[in-house]
């Protein structure tokens, strides 16, 4: 799946404009109007539409039941793994990664500022 960066058409405020921005968009009698006018023009509108394709969210459970005596590694080793097909990449991933050597720490770090 790739990222297409859309152009957003939506007014830039700073200083006094924008505590009067958020003051209008705070208070209850013009919170209302205020959201009808920037969600669409910033797509939050257009966004809530669009269907979910697929899970994006995989959880995992906060602890595993255990004695507080077993090995931490083989209490990680009990935990779930994601579904097949799951699109993100987790950090298994980049352990598998790293120790394949397809690639490296530095190589990912790369990867996201060129993002």
């Amino acid at each position: 799946m790739t990222y297409e960066r859309q152009k957003v058409d939506a007014p830039r405020s700073a200083g006094m404009a924008l505590r009067v921005l958020v003051n209008l968009a705070e208070f209850p009698l013009t919170r209302g109007l205020i959201a009808r006018i920037m969600l669409p023009k910033v797509g939050i509108t257009d966004m809530r539409k669009t269907p979910a394709q697929a899970s994006s969210v995989f959880r995992v459970p906060n602890s595993l039941p255990s004695s507080g005596t077993e090995d931490p590694l083989t209490v990680a080793q009990n935990f779930p793994l994601p579904p097949e097909g799951f699109p993100l990449e987790t950090a298994a991933d980049f352990v598998e990664a790293y120790k394949s050597g397809r690639t490296t720490p530095t190589a990912v770090a790369q990867r996201l500022l060129e993002a």
